[in-house]
């Protein structure tokens, strides 16, 4: 590639006005990786031939690897209004699109590339993208056979299939079909992502962490830059090592119980978390100090991610440490109102998750984790239990909207009390039960070691491992309550209902 390279520069020193070697050097300088001169190259056609619709697709193509979405879709647009029978660029288009969440206007441009190409893997594969993306796995399912049908070992599509077996708890079967991927092309990183995840699901916890390194090639995890080395699990004796949150809220909470761990090699522990956690971290006897993800770091000798932590400390299925609590605050910062006897059940809720769509492959959009409130209103209506909202953010709407304008009847909105995860662990410590769907809230529940109950939907995390109604990470004080098929609350609300009566039979007894 270095050659053709040089060869197409040399053409365009003899012959400025050569458009096509302009394009064929962008062409080259995209494979290589470098993007920003390949805009330039695809450019400098473009001032060539100002109606060259294939070097304005390539800036567009140039632009989407580097993740510039805006600029890519301008590119293939203009591509297309001068020549829209390029079937590889209304597919792109289509791609792009469906990255921005533009779903209908991205099927409209993947079709349109399938009529003017009907045997096109490339596209049918998109289509099994962005029906996967809007939750219609089935029509996902029959367009990436068709893109298999056409091109069986396409990585691409295999890797779509492996993501909709995983969606179905098809899980070693998914692995099957990522190794299929990466057979045809060995770096393919969401195969090499999705399988690690689908390992960890498994409960294969050996190969699992070790392939969870992959996260940091992926397009939505960047890894901060430190000069210092990273741990490598070697004594820590007159050093400071930097342990650095990572990903969300929850998988802080749930990770942070590996500083006793690092603990016990020496050194000095230096915690780096967002500032809603930075209150409540600082109440681990064996962490140092506790720094603002915003805030200037003091100096360190190591670091180290904290879901890098289970492969560098060899964490197994049977030695995950669980010791609970491992979250003490010894401070209570608030109280809870007294709007109930103190001999009712005291239970706290959320029903909607805040995951970011942007940083999930499987199942994007984080409603599927999330249930409508309409579905605890027969617990809220039990005359023994007193229910309190840990909901926070935009979601606390959701009170008002269903209940009205004054919900306390049946349930109280804690949302101004709560500032950060210190409050919110204040009021959990008071509390008898925590219900809620997958978010941080149950992290911070079973870290303090108080009876939770969890909702899962039909695709769980992989911390949730497969078909188990307990969870080894906070074993004895957490119960899973499972959808039985996809998009079914229904069924689980009935589970907890049943649940609900006998834990309150059994406090009377």
């Amino acid at each position: 590639m270095e050659a053709s390279a040089s060869s197409f520069r040399r053409i365009l020193e003899i012959d400025l006005t050569d458009a096509q070697a302009s394009f064929n050097l962008g062409s080259v300088l995209e494979a290589q990786g470098e993007y920003q001169q390949a805009v330039l190259a695809y450019e400098g056609a473009i001032a060539l031939d100002p109606k060259y619709a294939k070097a304005y697709a390539g800036v567009g193509s140039a632009y989407m690897q580097m993740r510039q979405l805006d600029r890519a879709i301008a590119g293939y647009r203009a591509a297309l209004g001068l020549n829209s029978a390029l079937a590889d660029t209304w597919n792109n288009l289509g791609d792009a699109l469906a990255q921005k969440r533009e779903y209908a206007e991205a099927l409209n441009c993947l079709q349109t590339a399938l009529k003017i190409k009907p045997e096109f893997a490339g596209a049918y594969c998109n289509l099994a993208n962005v029906a996967f993306l809007i939750g219609n796995l089935d029509t996902a399912w029959d367009y990436c056979q068709q893109a298999l049908a056409l091109e069986p070992e396409f990585p691409e599509a295999l890797n779509n299939l492996g993501l909709l077996l995983f969606a179905h708890n098809r899980v070693e079967e998914a692995i099957a079909s990522y190794e299929r991927a990466l057979a045809v092309k060995s770096n393919h990183i969401n195969a090499l992502w999705n399988r690690a995840l689908a390992l960890l699901k498994l409960g294969n916890f050996a190969e699992g962490w070790v392939e969870y390194e992959w996260r940091w090639k992926i397009d939505f995890m960047t890894p901060p830059s430190f000069a210092q080395p990273t741990w490598d699990g070697s004594a820590l004796e007159g050093k400071t090592i930097l342990l650095v949150a990572e990903q969300g809220l929850g998988d802080m909470l749930q990770f942070i119980r590996y500083v006793p761990l690092v603990a016990q090699y020496g050194g000095r522990t230096i915690v780096q978390c967002p500032f809603s956690l930075t209150r409540l971290f600082a109440t681990c006897s064996q962490i140092s100090h506790v720094v603002d993800s915003e805030a200037k770091l003091p100096e360190f000798d190591v670091y180290a991610h904290f879901m890098s932590l289970p492969r560098i400390l060899g964490t197994t299925l049977e030695t995950i440490p669980a010791a609970i609590p491992y979250l003490n605050p010894t401070e209570k910062y608030l109280l809870l109102p007294a709007i109930t006897p103190s001999t009712q059940l005291k239970v706290g809720i959320a029903w909607a998750s805040g995951y970011k769509d942007e940083t999930v492959i499987l199942l994007k959009d984080y409603k599927k984790r999330s249930c409508p409130l309409s579905c605890f209103i027969d617990l809220l209506k039990i005359p023994e239990v007193s229910v309190y909202s840990l909901q926070v953010g935009k979601d606390v709407a959701d009170l008002y909207d269903y209940l009205g304008n004054t919900p306390g009847s049946l349930i109280a909105d804690l949302s101004d009390r709560i500032h950060d995860f210190a409050d919110t662990a204040a009021i959990v410590t008071q509390l008898d039960l925590v219900i809620s769907v997958d978010t941080s809230i149950i992290h911070l529940a079973g870290a303090l070691g108080k009876k939770t109950w969890v909702l899962l939907p039909f695709t769980a995390d992989w911390r949730w491992l497969l078909g188990r109604n307990d969870s080894p990470w906070y074993p004895h004080t957490m119960r899973l309550f499972r959808q039985p098929q996809l998009g079914d609350w229904e069924s689980v609300f009935c589970e907890v209902a049943i649940a609900l009566q006998e834990l309150l039979r059994d406090r009377h007894q």
